[in-house]
């Protein structure tokens, strides 16, 4: 069947960058092209993780959420580097803005990810396959970077199709043959199945695509439950399972704590972070969605993820705060280290679909303002960090911990340095000394004057000595050797003398002062 003899209902092209994040950075480090390129944390960073590996890397056995330890003893050759979160961001916006240009209808599922509607578009710019050639040329023509593309009648089928001939591939299933098509593929390439489901597929024997499809929707649901069940059995069948003006957009944050968060308040001030990232986010994209979910790791790898689905929509980060802490403490246990949190926001929806409002207002549309105030100001300024006062929390008290550290230490350097002020000198009759030189006439005569005084003082016995310099240190050393010992005479400070003591033959407080008789 000719392409142009094809009648599309409904048709989607699904845009999938090929290792966006390696690739990236491959095209900005030319001499990287054609190694093994590892985005993420380094080797010896603390439970650092892999975010993206390069096709060279992948070849290693390397992957995504792979611990960097891991990762580097199967590919201890490779290029690690750290992620550069705004470039990625910028050349996203660059595609998704020539994505824009083929129809108005386009979903960005993430970073790399977006899904484009076709259908109308054919005399426009051409069959569906010529719009995903014309688009995967502009966007390597200006990024540099390959992408893989798929073409089906449903956004879900249209997605594993982008994925079947990767890297910079296409694939296109034709009206009719999405069934044929599913039957096809190994259960696991499935989108939509975890480890969980496959496991639980294989414990009940179905090992195949086809072995699920001879089942009836009611067998399914017996085994599964509803939700699951009207999933494989729709999926397998080539059925959107998305309701009209649903998505399937989410937007997630997690983090891999360098050590185990061993409290319920320190988990509650991490999920509180979070929820501050993604909620940020919602407002970004304007979004609004009413389910929200959390995901828990413990120290032994023990995953647990909990969602729930209210009537109100999540307005702030206070709203979503309160939903995702009553999830935590359901989940939470005592004693167990939590090594990873992570917040999701899904089913989002844009924020102009008509909705019921709530009768009255609990101070949530003043949050709304703040947050959207302090959006647009870190938006401008991006140096700019403001916090709620809990977040500062963690920085209090790591500088207490400093503050145990650095205070004694300063004290004790302090103490073997003088603490006298200005009012001190004068008060000890060291006014004399304001006036500073360093003519080395002055030093001269002040050695002149030391070797006459060696011959007529007892090494023990104080001298007079008018002082043109002042070096507090000496006067300090001086007056610790003067404890205990009679002041000198009023009429001697007063015209400026300084006692000072000699410590031996040779040896002078005074030595580098300019001083003369």
């Amino acid at each position: 069947m000719m392409e142009k003899d094809i009648s599309w209902e409904k048709c989607f092209l699904h845009i999938d960058m090929d290792a966006f994040f390696a690739s990236v950075e491959q095209h900005d480090h030319p001499l990287w092209k054609g190694k093994p390129v590892i985005v993420g944390g380094l080797p010896g960073e603390r439970r650092s993780v892999v975010s993206t590996a390069s096709y060279e890397a992948r070849k290693f056995g390397v992957h995504s959420a792979m611990p960097t330890s891991k990762a580097f003893e199967l590919c201890p050759h490779g290029i690690y580097t750290h992620g550069n979160m705004k470039r990625y961001i910028e050349i996203s916006n660059a595609i998704m803005e020539l994505l824009c240009k083929y129809s108005p209808d386009v979903e960005q599922l993430s970073i790399d990810e977006a899904c484009v509607e076709l259908t109308g578009t054919q005399r426009l710019f051409g069959t569906p396959e010529e719009v995903a050639k014309k688009i995967r040329r502009e966007i390597f023509e200006n990024t540099g970077l390959t992408v893989s593309a798929g073409i089906a009648s449903t956004r879900y089928l249209a997605k594993i199709a982008s994925e079947v001939k990767k890297p910079n591939g296409f694939y296109q299933i034709n009206p009719g043959d999405e069934t044929k098509f599913m039957l096809g593929q190994d259960l696991k390439k499935i989108w939509g199945i975890g480890d969980k489901t496959l496991k639980k597929l294989n414990s009940y024997g179905f090992f195949t695509t086809a072995q699920v499809y001879q089942q009836k929707l009611e067998t399914l649901e017996g085994i599964f439950g509803k939700t699951t069940a009207t999933f494989l059995y729709n999926s397998l069948r080539g059925i959107e399972n998305l309701a009209p003006g649903k998505s399937d957009h989410s937007i997630s944050a997690e983090t891999t704590f360098c050590f185990d968060l061993t409290n319920l308040y320190n988990a509650q001030t991490a999920l509180l972070e979070l929820c501050t990232t993604v909620m940020f986010r919602l407002n970004k994209e304007k979004g609004a969605s009413r389910t929200c979910s959390i995901k828990i790791r413990y120290e032994d790898f023990t995953t647990f993820t909990v969602q729930e689905t209210q009537n109100e929509y999540i307005t702030s980060v206070d709203d979503l705060f309160l939903r995702t802490s009553a999830l935590l403490q359901k989940k939470y246990e005592e004693g167990r280290g939590i090594r990873l949190l992570g917040v999701c926001i899904s089913n989002i929806e844009s924020k102009d679909t008509p909705r019921q409002e709530n009768l009255i207002d609990f101070g949530e549309k003043k949050r709304q303002a703040v947050e959207n105030s302090i959006m647009n100001l870190s938006q401008k300024f991006p140096e700019l960090k403001i916090k709620k006062a809990r977040l500062l929390e963690k920085i209090k008290d790591n500088g207490k911990q400093l503050c145990h550290i650095l205070i004694p230490a300063v004290m004790f350097a302090l103490s073997y340095l003088p603490l006298h002020g200005q009012n001190d000198y004068r008060k000890d009759g060291f006014a004399g000394c304001d006036a500073v030189r360093s003519s080395r006439s002055e030093d001269r005569l002040c050695r002149r004057h030391r070797r006459r005084q060696d011959h007529h003082h007892q090494p023990d016995q104080p001298v007079l000595r008018h002082c043109r310099r002042q070096d507090p240190l000496r006067q300090y050393q001086h007056q610790q050797d003067q404890k205990g010992r009679p002041a000198p005479l009023s009429g001697h400070r007063s015209a400026g003398y300084q006692p000072v003591h000699r410590y031996g033959h040779g040896e002078y407080p005074l030595r580098q002062a300019g001083c003369y008789r």
